[in-house]
């Protein structure tokens, strides 16, 4: 069970629905390595599966919850955890854009246009 921080319950008491709050709250009550199973989920916080997708999309909207999508979902609770998740998915972003795209064809240096370099031709080749 993971401890929720002081600030995030008074944030999470004014900002969220009653049905929201007790999703997050059933979230946070969860062991590592749980699955979302929506009619479980629903049953466990005494509501309706359409209701759950609305609160999911409240906690989403409001960023409580955040899903990493892949071959194994991954789930990041509570403002903090979505906020440093987001940051450090971002700063990745921002590194990847300045790396320098190269070219993809097989030829020798004198045969690449700038082109091939997608505007990111090496000092090297001049």
């Amino acid at each position: 069970m993971a401890q929720i921080p002081q600030a995030e319950i008074k944030l999470m008491i004014t900002e969220l629905t009653p049905g929201a709050r007790n999703l997050l709250l059933y979230i946070y009550s969860l062991s590592d390595g749980w699955e979302w199973r929506e009619e479980a989920v629903a049953s466990a916080i005494a509501t309706t599966v359409r209701q759950l997708k609305t609160y999911k999309k409240e906690l989403i909207d409001k960023q409580y919850l955040f899903i990493q999508k892949g071959p194994i979902d991954v789930y990041f609770v509570g403002k903090q955890a979505v906020k440093r998740f987001k940051t450090k998915e971002q700063e990745e972003e921002e590194v990847e854009a300045t790396k320098p795209k190269f070219f993809k064809k097989n030829k020798s240096s004198e045969e690449y246009t700038d082109e091939d370099y997608e505007g990111n031709k090496p000092e090297w080749l001049d």
